[in-house]
């Protein structure tokens, strides 16, 4: 559509083309939402990521971010155990602690599990390290004698390296878009990537980066989402959702007014990107871009298929202390490691370490 607009523009007189093209670049970032359905190309992604919509894009995500860190930043100085702070499933602690249950997986959680590598890291690099939580468990727990931080954001950055220097934290901060950022070689002895690639539209370029950044003997460890992108969940989770949000008492389908939720609403792609517009943008590209340069050598599917689309809008019910609520989520996460094993419904989630090739 802006190619076929621009090919008018070019057609218009002078002073007629210059108002199309005004035009354009005044229409909201709602009605461009369209560039972001084919980026397969590595050219094509190249020349969106040059455009003004591109940018418009990365302040709508921008924005959600800075929310979502206010929200989590007062939900901190309340009871962590109360229902209402929680907001994903990933945060309650009974669904945490089933969600690492897959075969040859004995640690109960990403940390452990890097832990149990026993070693120690000269320097690592974190991804998308936000306010740098990520980066602060390394340092805590021995992991790592210096993190180099990233966030896309040379405000956040700053800040976040003026708080860590004052904390005498070893802690370097990188700002830098993902999508096009380049990373010194053979500097890093470790990269630890948390639910940060499933925002990354030029996967197969960071993938090809982070290789190159890790020394010999390097690896990459990381927990993302790899289902279906922009959260567009195919008919056989739809079917296995729907039927269990019907089994569930009506006291664990209330939304957060009170009301009873009869039938769940699954958002389409545009609901998504609405606040969001990154959100799993080239998701189930994640693993093929990293297995070009990388060696997986521990992979563990960790499910999701079920609970994260059944709880996405009702997982504040389940208080932790409730008895009768864990007794459903048990339920709930066995069902989904049992569907996902079987192949019934897809994988959402995986913990791999890997190494260049």
């Amino acid at each position: 559509m802006k190619s076929l607009a621009e090919g008018i523009a070019r057609c218009l007189p002078r002073p007629l083309a210059q108002a199309a093209r005004s035009l354009w670049r005044r229409l909201p970032p709602k009605d461009k939402r369209y560039l972001l359905q084919d980026l397969e190309t590595e050219k094509k992604r190249g020349r969106f990521l040059k455009s003004r919509e591109y940018r418009e894009f990365c302040e709508i995500e921008g924005r959600f971010w800075a929310g979502f860190a206010e929200e989590t930043d007062q939900s901190d100085q309340s009871d962590k155990n109360s229902p209402a702070t929680l907001g994903h499933f990933l945060e309650h602690s009974v669904a945490r602690e089933m969600f690492y249950r897959a075969p040859g997986l004995a640690a109960p959680d990403f940390w452990q599990w890097l832990k149990s590598h026993g070693r120690t890291f000269d320097r690592v690099f974190v991804p998308a390290a936000g306010e740098g939580l990520h980066a602060r468990i390394l340092i805590d727990m021995g992991l790592a004698k210096e993190v180099a931080a990233n966030d896309i954001s040379e405000q956040l950055a700053a800040r976040a390296q003026r708080e860590y220097e004052k904390l005498n934290y070893n802690i370097k901060y990188i700002a830098g878009d993902l999508n096009t950022i380049s990373l010194p070689a053979g500097r890093y002895d470790a990269c630890v990537a948390i639910h940060a690639l499933h925002h990354v539209i030029g996967i197969e370029h960071l993938a090809r980066e982070l290789a190159g950044s890790l020394k010999p003997g390097g690896e990459l460890f990381m927990e993302d989402y790899v289902g279906p992108r922009w959260l567009q969940y195919p008919d056989s989770v739809k079917q296995h959702v729907r039927r269990w949000h019907a089994m569930l008492p009506d006291r664990l389908k209330l939304d957060r007014s009170g009301a009873v939720i009869r039938e769940l609403h699954f958002r389409d792609q545009w609901e998504v990107q609405k606040n969001s517009p990154f959100e799993s943008i080239r998701s189930d590209a994640i693993l093929p871009a990293l297995m070009q340069y990388f060696n997986i050598n521990e992979k563990y599917n960790l499910g999701g298929g079920l609970v994260m689309p059944l709880l996405e809008q009702t997982i504040h019910n389940y208080n932790p202390a409730d008895e009768e609520a864990n007794a459903w989520l048990r339920k709930i996460m066995a069902e989904d490691k049992k569907l996902a094993a079987s192949g019934e419904i897809p994988n959402f989630f995986v913990l791999a370490g890997a190494k260049p090739r």
